[in-house]
């Protein structure tokens, strides 16, 4: 049976692979649909909230374009929501 820590230490690693993973999907949305160098996501983070217990809001700029996520309670989740947000938004515009 695992023990409490290493559930999280598994679900941290767990939430790293899929950063990656959506990071890597938008850069190949960019790569098959423009022909073009994979472009590097540009991201924007803001913490507000008391200091015990901050909230992130993270945005993404691709190609020009704005994608803003959930607030969160770690940088990481903010960003990953931002990266969701573009990657939803360029695969639908992708089938259009």
């Amino acid at each position: 049976m695992l023990l409490i820590g290493q559930l999280q230490e598994l679900y941290s690693c767990l939430l790293l692979l899929l950063d990656g993973l959506v990071e890597e999907i938008i850069k190949h949305i960019f790569w098959n649909e423009n022909h073009l160098v994979p472009i590097n996501p540009v991201y924007s983070t803001n913490k507000s909230g008391e200091a015990h217990k901050p909230i992130f809001s993270s945005q993404v700029e691709i190609k020009g374009e704005i994608f803003t996520g959930q607030e969160a309670k770690s940088k990481k989740h903010a960003e990953m929501s931002a990266a969701k947000v573009a990657y939803k938004f360029l695969d639908q515009k992708k089938r259009v």
